[in-house]
């Protein structure tokens, strides 16, 4: 007898699949490969990226588009034909209302455009991809950084060239980007373009944190106090400010940094956070409980919610997670 062709998994499947998946994988690459193998069984394509966003940052991708025209991907049908692609779906990766990353699957010049029903099936599972990123952070227990690096600094020019760079900061780049120290300057660039872009928008110091297998690296970016800027703007978005001198920065995140990310990542509620900022400052459970006026055994409580969520094993390993 012939053998039956193997028919494709179904969204229902996909839905619980890749959230449970997510906490194999140790590194972004890793997790992304998995993503794209079992979406393409759903909905197949040849190319992906995969971002984190803000109050994480995380990025990888496979056959996607190169990094100078990715820069303008507002422009994207325009970009596409000489990037060899066809057609994308983009998938904003939301749960809970909180947006947490993004998905683009591209196909190639020559193979069928994605379809409605292709279409239908990303906007069905970005829920589930959305938690499986969110899975792939938080099913890793809270521990105490191993980074030893000193701090690294890359200076973007307002030509988005890169200025300077200094060994440690490509040291700290391959920690959560493979290959960053034989990188071009041009990969480099397309790693750090979204927070040089938030950091000129804004006007503003900009943080992104970003985890890696041996801890959280915080990612600092703001204008360089240069006076030979071009840029004469100094209000939120002032066009002038579109093409300045940005300095970034690479460190091991202190607990001041960390907190509220960590929060967001482990699900923390508002009042678990309060608890973990007054454990930081030394705080004993009786202080904490006339602190927020509240009993002890409020406070205990709170305190085995957050280890659960944490998975540290009581206060001493929590905080030192936090301040490395």
């Amino acid at each position: 007898m012939p053998e039956k062709r193997k028919s494709r998994p179904g969204a229902e499947w996909l839905h619980h699949t890749l959230p449970a998946m997510a906490a194999d994988p140790t590194t972004v690459p890793e997790l992304a490969g998995e993503l794209s193998r079992l979406v393409g069984r759903l909905i197949p394509h040849d190319g992906y990226m995969l971002a984190g966003l803000d109050p994480s940052c995380f990025y990888h991708r496979r056959n996607g588009y190169r990094p100078d025209t990715s820069r303008h991907l507002d422009r994207s049908h325009a970009i596409m034909p000489t990037e060899g692609t066809d057609s994308e779906i983009r998938i904003a990766l939301t749960l809970g209302g909180v947006p947490w990353g993004g998905l683009t699957l591209l196909r190639e010049l020559g193979n069928r455009p994605f379809s409605e029903t292709d279409a239908t099936h990303a906007e069905r599972l970005a829920d589930s991809l959305a938690a499986a990123l969110k899975r792939f952070v938080a099913a890793r227990p809270l521990r105490p950084s191993r980074h030893s690096l000193p701090p690294g600094l890359v200076v973007i020019g307002a030509d988005d060239k890169i200025q300077a760079i200094t060994p440690s900061a490509r040291a700290w780049l391959g920690q959560f980007m493979p290959g960053a120290l034989l990188a071009s300057d041009e990969e480099l660039i397309h790693r750090l373009w979204d927070i040089t872009c938030s950091a000129r928008r804004s006007n503003h110091p900009v943080l992104r944190c970003v985890p890696t297998p041996d801890g959280w690296i915080a990612v600092h970016a703001q204008f360089l106090n240069n006076n030979d800027n071009n840029g004469e703007g100094e209000g939120e978005g002032d066009p002038g400010t579109e093409r300045r001198v940005v300095a970034i920065t690479f460190q091991s995140a202190p607990a001041t940094l960390l907190l509220s990310t960590v929060s967001a990542w482990y699900g923390l509620t508002p009042r678990e956070q309060v608890v973990v900022g007054h454990l930081l400052q030394g705080l004993p459970i009786k202080g904490i409980a006339r602190v927020l006026d509240r009993s002890p055994h409020t406070v205990i409580e709170h305190l085995r919610s957050i280890y659960r969520k944490t998975g540290t094993a009581g206060r001493e390993e929590l905080v030192a997670s936090l301040i490395h």
